[in-house]
């Protein structure tokens, strides 16, 4: 078990907050939520509060975006905004106890919740109840994306799905067994503190978010990912990244996609060792209409390390299949 000597051992030798991990204050080591700054662009919405930002004009053809993790923040989606230009209305959020949003405890932050909330998100800005969406989701977040259109393929328009992990929890299981063997992104301080429902207060996620900072470099190799050039993030989501997926059950989100009559892009980073091309053709099969494109010299980290050649990629395909 790590000690809280140990953990201050490691903070001091990189000089980063030892301080204030030492006296317990972990809130000062991570950025504050939504609840914590109310000047953070926030929308009260499905029993929670998300930190969403908004981009163009609103009327103007919806773009959804959804980020990784789960438990990532969509800071690193940032570049997306640009769309705004080309005419459409973007919307970027960090999703339930993720980035800057609201802090649940575990039992709430479960797959329903997790649907009705992006549910809730789509009627909120699509321009009317039969209004179609685009969405854009990376990781995590085109497997959420794929979720919904699974759940609601007459709301989903233009799809650009970046390198998702799977689409059924047969698939998501040989997924970690291939890219994580036995290996824990939690790390034993998170699993310490915040799996015996000692998630209560907002120190506690403060501590669980900053330890699971720490160790998320240990993905870098098998995701290709440039290590010189970290993806930018605002805070971790720990509890949602426990939790969240052992309330799915035996999922499978491919069975109506067959009623999905829009066009999907599959964006695939070249450096990636895990969602190989093979990998990505193999989930792109499951729609009716989709296309694979490699991006070269890159890994999982391609809107932050390759963020003009992806944008120009989701932007192509939006505008050449908008209606």
């Amino acid at each position: 078990m790590r000690s809280r000597s140990s953990v201050c051992r490691l903070l001091s030798a990189f000089a980063v907050g030892a301080f204030a991990a030492c006296t317990g204050d972990y809130a000062d080591l991570v950025p504050k939520t939504v609840d914590e700054d109310p000047a953070l662009p926030s929308l009260e919405l499905s029993g929670t509060r998300f930190h969403l930002e908004t981009f163009g004009t609103p009327g103007n053809p919806v773009v959804i975006v959804l980020h990784g993790g789960p438990g990532a923040d969509h800071r690193s989606l940032l570049p997306l905004a640009a769309l705004a230009d080309d005419g459409f209305f973007v919307v970027l959020w960090d999703q339930r106890g993720t980035g800057l949003s609201r802090r649940h405890p575990c039992e709430e932050l479960t797959a329903d919740a997790y649907l009705r909330d992006v549910e809730a998100i789509v009627d909120h800005f699509a321009r009317s109840p039969s209004d179609r969406v685009s969405m854009v989701g990376h990781s995590w977040g085109a497997m959420y994306a794929t979720w919904y259109t699974n759940e609601h393929p007459e709301r989903v328009g233009p799809l650009v799905l970046a390198e998702p992990g799977a689409f059924t929890r047969a698939g998501l299981d040989d997924y970690f067994n291939r890219f994580m063997g036995s290996a824990d992104l939690t790390g034993e301080s998170f699993n310490d503190s915040a799996l015996l429902a000692r998630i209560l207060t907002p120190d506690d996620h403060a501590r669980a978010d900053f330890d699971m900072a720490q160790s998320s470099t240990i993905i870098t190799g098998p995701l290709g990912l440039d290590p010189e050039h970290p993806e930018p993030f605002w805070r971790f989501g720990a509890v949602v990244s426990s939790c969240l997926a052992d309330t799915a059950g035996n999922f499978d989100w491919t069975t109506n996609l067959s009623r999905y009559t829009g066009d999907a892009l599959f964006i695939h980073g070249e450096r990636n060792q895990v969602h190989t091309v093979e990998h990505q053709q193999a989930l792109a099969a499951f729609y009716p209409r989709a296309e694979v494109v490699t991006i070269p010299g890159v890994g999982h980290d391609m809107f932050s390390a390759a963020p003009a050649a992806s944008l120009d990629l989701v932007r192509s395909h939006l505008l050449e299949v908008q209606p």
